[in-house]
């Protein structure tokens, strides 16, 4: 099914032919599993890289929770509406990670817990947020007010970007249905 030479994931070989050498950045990717899969989607937030255990993340930050959803459906679409508290290390130039668990229906997505297995679940993060320079303020001044002498001289402003944290207040993602070996 759109593998080419490349055998499917289940069948993999459980060590390398003799001779044969682990290439950590592979030169062909195939799907992981078969295109008319059924998954389990799970995104959470947190202020750390680490996740957090899923059954111990806050309710508030579990902010996708998805059962038996068709990756080859492209009409299946789903739309979340949430809000929660941005959390204190975020507040404070922190970084928003989004965690995001996918695994086959049924299977354990957590990998801190037993029984996961990368084969049937995976588990990525990515930063919500993005570190930008501080757009500059235009200084206005009124041309119809008179200038005054007694004006307080203006503050200096510091060279070079100041750089600020922002976060998207929308985040979508999607699967690539049938893309077979790249």
């Amino acid at each position: 099914s759109n593998l080419g030479d490349i055998p499917a994931f289940e069948l993999r070989p459980s060590q390398l032919d003799e001779g044969a050498q682990y290439r950590p950045i592979p030169r062909k990717i195939a799907p992981i599993w078969p295109q008319d899969s059924h998954v389990d989607i799970i995104v959470t937030l947190s202020p750390s890289f680490n996740p957090t255990p899923i059954s111990e993340t806050p309710a508030e930050f579990v902010v996708l929770q998805e059962r038996n959803f068709q990756m080859s459906n492209s009409s299946e679409k789903r739309t979340v509406n949430t809000k929660f508290t941005v959390p204190r290390a975020v507040q404070n130039n922190g970084t928003l990670w989004g965690h995001f668990y996918v695994g086959l229906t049924g299977s354990n997505l957590d990998p801190r817990q037993p029984g996961y297995d990368s084969a049937k679940a995976y588990h990525f993060a990515y930063p919500l947020t993005q570190y930008l320079p501080k757009k500059k303020v235009a200084k206005t001044r009124n041309l119809l007010d008179s200038h005054s002498e007694d004006e307080e001289p203006e503050e200096e402003e510091p060279t070079g970007p100041i750089i600020t944290n922002h976060y998207h207040p929308n985040a979508s993602f999607a699967f690539v249905p049938a893309m077979g070996v790249k």
